[in-house]
């Protein structure tokens, strides 16, 4: 029984999936907000659909125990100790999903990428906005990932249905989006 005076401690065996996790999942998530889009294939999406939403269930239960077994050491309402068992299921099974649909082609990319060239079908091209002119909407993408920025008005020709190659580095499981050109 843990007392408030107990100091807490993960288990080497809850750590080390939490830590690898994280750390898959945060990488994608980092590398596009500084502005190096990764496209995961579509094929490996699909393929790996089952296996990233176990994979997320798994992130979703240990990071829900992580914050049952600390929510009592945590000085704070029982409202924000609440939310924080309630809301840290929902971060993990995403985290979970995130590293193993784009975090784990992601890191194959960087280890053992070569020039490559990938398919994509356009699911929409919606209306401009002050950050992205030109948004470009990739079908069967992990959300946040399923969206292209040009800064140029010539991608207003991709039209909806259509395809589009993105050419740069990577491997057949995905790419670091170099350069686009309107595909067959």
């Amino acid at each position: 029984m843990l007392r408030r005076t107990d100091k807490f401690t993960l288990p080497t065996w809850i750590r080390i999936p939490l830590a690898a996790g994280t750390t898959l999942a945060a990488l994608p998530i980092f590398s596009k907000i500084v502005g190096f889009s990764f496209l995961p294939a579509p094929d490996w999406v699909a393929r790996t659909e089952a296996a990233a939403i176990f994979a997320g269930g798994v992130m979703a239960i240990l990071a829900w125990w992580v914050a049952f077994k600390t929510a009592s050491r945590v000085d704070a309402g029982g409202f924000r100790r609440t939310m924080a068992i309630w809301v840290t299921p929902v971060v993990g099974f995403l985290l979970g999903k995130i590293a193993l649909v784009v975090g784990v082609p992601m890191m194959i990319a960087i280890v053992f990428g070569q020039s490559v060239e990938l398919a994509f079908k356009i699911e929409s091209s919606r209306s401009q906005s002050r950050r992205c002119p030109v948004p470009i909407f990739i079908a069967d993408m992990p959300f946040f990932f399923n969206r292209l920025c040009l800064p140029f008005p010539g991608g207003k020709y991709y039209q909806p249905g259509g395809n589009i190659l993105v050419q740069g580095r990577g491997t057949e499981r995905g790419v670091f989006v170099g350069t686009l050109r309107g595909g067959n």
